[in-house]
C-alpha cells in the first residue's frame, strides 16, 4: 500500500483575507484564515478554514515520493 509520508513541521505562518459589501441596507462581513506549513523536507502545505484546523506537530506530505 502506497502511503504519503508523515513530516515535522518546522515553520507555520498565518494569514487572513478580509472582505465587505454593502448592498443597500444590507452590510455583510467575513474572513478567511490560511496557514503556511513549512516542512522538514522543503515543501509547503496551505491549509484553509479556522486558525484551529491547521495540524500542530505533522502532516502527510503530497509531493515526496511514496514509500
Amino acid at each position: 500500500m502506497d502511503m504519503k509520508p508523515w513530516r515535522k513541521i518546522i515553520r507555520r505562518t498565518e494569514a487572513k483575507t478580509e472582505h465587505s459589501s454593502v448592498r443597500g441596507r444590507t452590510w455583510t462581513w467575513w474572513v478567511r484564515f490560511k496557514t503556511t506549513l513549512s516542512l522538514e523536507c522543503g515543501h509547503q502545505k496551505v491549509v484553509s478554514g479556522q486558525r484551529m484546523d491547521a495540524p500542530k506537530y505533522r502532516v502527510r506530505c503530497a509531493e515526496c515520493p511514496q514509500t
